[in-house]
């Protein structure tokens, strides 16, 4: 399942971070939802999986749970797994500073797998499909990612109208 749609910045410390790093104006956010519109979708689409898949996992789970909180919610359970550091373990490149594998942007593990970007990057859809990609080539490479199920298909888009540039 795929939910996209941007959501109304609510911090007033960092007013022009979504231009900085995504390069969405505040005009964008105009008609953009606030989080507690949202969230009763994004709640119920991980309540669906007991296992969420994501491309830097820890900075998005950090990121939700902490919108969550500020409006007294909290993320349902579920295991999120880090596409990030399995790319990392599979390009080898160790970083004796951090004890860990560097990791990549994503950007960086499609053009090493050959993965197609269709679309923007820093788009909900465009960089679904890109991790959804680097999961099929990491799952088709023998005991470098954990097995699981892969769709054939790219995921079905949800009928909320959802539009595609923030991703959750």
């Amino acid at each position: 399942m795929l939910f996209s749609s941007l959501i109304q910045p609510e911090d007033p410390q960092r007013p022009d971070l979504a231009t900085d790093i995504h390069g969405i104006s505040s005009e964008m956010f105009t008609s953009a939802p606030r989080f507690p519109d949202v969230w009763p979708t994004i709640a119920a689409i991980l309540r669906r999986f007991r296992r969420v898949l994501v491309y830097n996992a820890a900075f998005d789970h950090r990121l939700l749970a902490a919108t969550a909180g500020r409006y007294g919610s909290r993320l349902p359970g579920g295991q999120w797994t880090c596409l990030m550091e399995q790319y990392a373990v599979y390009s080898g490149t160790w970083s004796n500073p951090h004890h860990s594998y560097t990791w990549q942007s994503l950007a960086v593990a499609c053009a090493d797998l050959h993965v197609a970007v269709l679309g923007k990057a820093h788009r909900a859809t465009a960089d679904a499909l890109a991790a959804l990609g680097v999961l099929k080539t990491l799952a088709a490479i023998d005991g470098h990612i954990a097995p699981f199920p892969v769709p054939e298909s790219a995921p079905a888009q949800d009928d909320t109208g959802a539009c595609d540039d923030h991703p959750f």
